[in-house]
Formats: C-alpha cells, sequence, structure tokens
C-alpha cells in the first residue's frame, strides 16, 4: 500500500483511481492530518440497503 497526499492525487487523479479499481489500497493523507483509505467498491455490495420490502 502506498500513502498519498491530496496534492498528488489531484495532479494523477485518473491514475491513483485506476490503480484502486485494480485492487490496490491507497492511505490518502488530507491536508488537516486525517487519513482516508481508498479502496475499490463493487455497488452490488451495498444493494441490501436501497432493494428491501421490509417498509424502511
Amino acid at each position: 500500500m502506498i500513502e498519498i497526499t491530496e496534492k498528488q492525487l489531484k495532479m494523477n487523479e485518473k491514475s491513483y483511481l485506476d490503480r484502486v479499481e485494480q485492487g490496490e489500497p491507497i492511505l490518502l493523507a488530507k491536508e488537516d492530518g486525517s487519513k482516508v483509505l481508498m479502496v475499490p467498491q463493487n455497488p452490488e455490495d451495498l444493494r441490501h440497503l436501497w432493494d428491501h420490502d421490509d417498509g424502511a
């Protein structure tokens, strides 16, 4: 796993997003000192949140 800054992400966003979509997690260090883990997400993993009939 690599760690990048927001500035690096903005400069080469497509390349980093392609890497994430291929399965490589990337740790994003934000300007405020917090960090966010970028990981690929399959929309099917979230289907249960909106595809149900329990009245919610």
